[in-house]
């Protein structure tokens, strides 16, 4: 048995990001480069398996979520001090939004650059209809 397109576009979405980060915090990186290349490379690979099977318009939104999700979750377990240094929980969001947002800018850009290259690609310039 196969898994559906969906599952398998979600699990690449979600598992170099993660491993990424994962890598970063083994590693004490503190300029997150790991989850960079992990979320640059999901959003390729995920766009384009997304695309190949006719469903990216549920794929488009998901590196920047991806990357906020995989950041809190690593600063709230795996933080060495106190992942919300005595505040609100959202201010602590806020904060890893602002330092996480170039990872989210780069995944997000690479996922949008797969479309344009597809659509230059393809004859016609539109592929199967699906944006």
């Amino acid at each position: 048995m196969t898994a559906p397109p969906a599952a398998v576009t979600a699990a690449i979405a979600l598992v170099p990001p993660a491993v990424g980060g994962g890598v970063d915090l083994l590693t004490g990186s503190a300029h997150a480069w790991g989850l960079a290349l992990g979320a640059v490379l999901a959003a390729l690979w995920a766009t384009a398996f997304a695309a190949a099977h006719g469903g990216v318009s549920w794929v488009i939104p998901l590196p920047p979520l991806v990357v906020f999700a995989v950041t809190a979750v690593g600063s709230l377990l795996f933080a060495d001090a106190s992942p919300l240094r005595g505040e609100p929980l959202t201010t602590a969001a806020a904060r890893w939004a602002v330092h996480s947002f170039p990872v989210m800018v780069a995944a997000q850009c690479a996922a949008l650059a797969v479309l344009v290259l597809r659509a230059i690609r393809t004859p016609g310039g539109g592929g199967h209809g699906h944006a």
